[in-house]
């Protein structure tokens, strides 16, 4: 109890520590109706639509404030990302199935609204998007702004048709001799598809071109495969005899991949954790208890099991390749022909087995990241993997490991 009372003041520590560091704000700018720069240090947002307002501070030791968009014509955050304020002909048609109409065409209004930046260059790349709708805007040098033209529609006959009119704005506008006709035929209205034809024909018109715009989403998905250490220890009681093996402690090799889910949430800090690994505890001792002190037991355990963790974890940025981390949750451990045996050493012909079952603890955890490197510190709570033994025999096994991990995507 002990121990875990320090482990949490630890992590709480830690948490404390992490939420001093983190900062959300990044450097940027905004630029008012008037044509005012004000540099800045903005809230760094997943903005999933066009934002109505961001938070923002002059120095990073003063509290944020809010500004609303209807007061700027520009914002960004250095390196990351852009949006622009422009009046522009839009034609908000859905695209999902249960809001198609039978018009093929589309009818546009005149508005003004926030475009974010994907592409940035001689031709430019944007997105708007709001609630049912993702609609991307293109210009040139020698064109304005307009919508690249997609809707999907029903014939007639209730077929479901689209209008791609898109590939042909495509066509007559990026004029490169990298771009090839199949290209621009096989591209489809999603951004990848347009963030990569926009980003060939810039590099076509400059060799040097580079888009010093980060708009990629965080992975929803990692694998990392985690080697570590655990430090165990067992020991093995007896409630009727009060007969009591403590095996000691113990170091030994453990072997984890780990699945990590971000969950759809503000800046993709949060994630679930599914980690499977293989554990191993072998050793000896003599046990004897106030019934029976003149019958000692030599007592061997063979302990291998696979434990399943599932948890929650927090992941704190410092920098653009480097983050703290904390993670929670609960390991449900499955022993795999794992046994205690006892055998009196004065009568060898008489042995009591034990085999171990399955049990459930929980689990704390925080480390660092770098770039696809990290290691962690976990500690468990104890588990008592003997309780199929009629409540007779009672275990107790700690352990708390080190672990390295490798990100492979």
């Amino acid at each position: 109890m002990k121990l875990l009372k320090k482990n949490l003041i630890y992590i709480s520590f830690l948490m404390a520590l992490i939420t001093y560091s983190q900062t959300a704000f990044k450097k940027g700018y905004f630029i008012n109706n008037s044509g005012e720069k004000t540099e800045c240090y903005i809230e760094k947002n997943m903005w999933r639509r066009s934002p109505l307002k961001i938070k923002y501070k002059i120095t990073l030791e003063e509290k944020p404030k809010d500004i609303n968009l209807k007061k700027i014509r520009e914002f960004g955050i250095y390196n990351v990302t852009k949006y622009i304020k422009r009046q522009v002909e839009i034609g908000k048609s859905s695209n999902i199935l249960n809001k198609l109409d039978n018009n093929e065409d589309i009818i546009f209004t005149k508005e003004q609204v926030f475009l974010k930046v994907l592409v940035q260059g001689v031709s430019n790349l944007y997105v708007y998007e709001e609630k049912g709708f993702k609609l991307y805007f293109f210009d040139t040098q020698t064109s304005k702004i307009k919508q690249l033209v997609y809707k999907k529609y029903y014939k007639n006959n209730n077929k479901l048709s689209e209008n791609t009119f898109f590939r042909r704005q495509l066509f007559d506008n990026l004029k490169c001799e990298a771009l090839t006709l199949k290209e621009i035929k096989d591209v489809r209205y999603i951004q990848k598809d347009l963030e990569n034809i926009f980003m060939k024909y810039n590099q076509c018109l400059n060799p040097n071109y580079k888009n010093n715009l980060n708009n990629k989403k965080p992975t929803n998905f990692k694998f990392n495969i985690r080697p570590g250490v655990n430090f165990s220890s067992l020991e093995i009681q007896n409630t009727y005899s009060d007969e009591t093996t403590n095996f000691g402690n113990m170091t030994r090799i453990r072997l984890g991949v780990e699945m990590e889910f971000f969950l759809p949430l503000k800046n993709n800090n949060w994630a679930a954790i599914f980690e499977p690994s293989f554990h191993t505890y072998k050793a000896e001792g003599i046990s004897g208890g106030q019934l029976s002190p003149q019958l000692p037991k030599e007592t061997k355990v063979d302990y291998k099991s696979l434990e399943i963790h599932l948890g929650i974890r927090y992941n704190a940025s410092i920098s653009r390749q480097s983050l703290l981390f904390l993670n929670a949750g609960l390991i449900s451990d499955f022993p795999l022909d794992s046994t205690v045996k006892f055998e009196k050493l004065n009568d060898f012909d008489r042995t009591t087995d034990i085999d171990l079952v399955a049990a459930v603890n929980a689990a704390f955890g925080f480390g660092y990241k770098y770039n696809k490197y990290s290691i962690e510190y976990r500690y468990q709570t104890s588990r008592n993997n003997s309780t199929a033994s009629g409540g007779i025999w009672k275990s107790n096994y700690s352990v708390s490991s080190l672990i390295l991990g490798y990100n492979f995507f």
